[in-house]
């Protein structure tokens, strides 16, 4: 199969697009339970479909998920989430992802020049669910470091659509701050992040680079598959400020405040 950059792109875009927390379902023709969205193919499209979905995986661009064989072929595959990679990947499109022994050189590149390029935020965005300890963090920082904060609803947003609000907390970060607290329970009685922290913090990571863009995570909070290959903070529940000194450290070596 001849791999084709502008559909692995277009793929992520509808992936993007869905979001909601949501997969993004891609069958054969049968049935999917649960609540998705779908990715429309036609029997003439399905393979090359299904091939360059399971290359998302292949890149680290998503967690895919493949449903597996029938007599008749591939089932299908279904996309969970676009990783801080994926989010990178639709920011910059000049990465060449044929070129594998140097995709990590080229992603890292490719972060430090977007960062540059974006250097006139200086705002530390956080990043939160529905518990109010996202404040304690925003006191600390303001209170105490006399840094400026953002958060999705620090603004109004009237006549402001969505998207545009978070290009313009993307476009005043210098800094962000993904608080991953456990709210959401599943069938199975775990607790996740909420989706749209989850979302932010690949848009802030694919933005700012890893190094600027740190999660903060709950005890009790379930982790998502990838997680471990990111740079997180773990607290105690309720109690944020137990790690106030390891957040100070990391913006001191970030140089967002100077060292006392």
């Amino acid at each position: 199969m001849r791999q084709d950059q502008d559909l692995l792109y277009w793929i992520l875009m509808q992936a993007e697009k869905s979001g909601n927390g949501y997969p993004l379902v891609l069958t054969n023709g049968s049935q999917y339970g649960g609540q998705h969205f779908r990715l429309d193919s036609t029997q003439e499209n399905f393979s090359r479909l299904y091939e360059h979905v399971l290359l998302l995986k292949d890149y680290g661009l998503a967690e895919v998920r493949d449903l597996g064989q029938s007599f008749d072929g591939p089932t299908g595959a279904v996309i969970d989430r676009i990783t801080a990679k994926g989010y990178q990947f639709l920011n910059d499109t000049d990465i060449d992802l044929t070129r594998d022994s140097t995709w990590e050189g080229n992603l890292q590149d490719s972060q430090q020049k977007l960062a540059k390029s974006h250097m006139k935020g200086n705002k530390i965005f956080i990043g939160h669910g529905r518990s109010k300890i996202w404040l304690e963090l925003n006191r600390f920082l303001s209170k105490r470091l006399h840094l400026e904060c953002d958060e999705f609803n620090g603004e109004p947003t009237a006549g402001q659509t969505t998207q545009q609000r978070l290009q313009n907390m993307l476009d005043n970060a210098a800094f962000a701050f993904l608080i991953m607290t456990a709210e959401d329970l599943d069938q199975y009685g775990n607790y996740h992040a909420r989706a749209n922290v989850i979302h932010e913090a690949g848009l802030f990571q694919g933005r700012l680079g890893f190094q600027k863009a740190i999660i903060l995570f709950e005890e009790g909070c379930t982790e998502f598959s990838n997680i471990q290959g990111l740079t997180q903070i773990r607290f105690p529940k309720d109690n944020i400020l137990a790690k106030s000194e390891d957040i100070r450290e990391i913006l001191e070596r970030e140089g967002i405040i100077t060292k006392n």
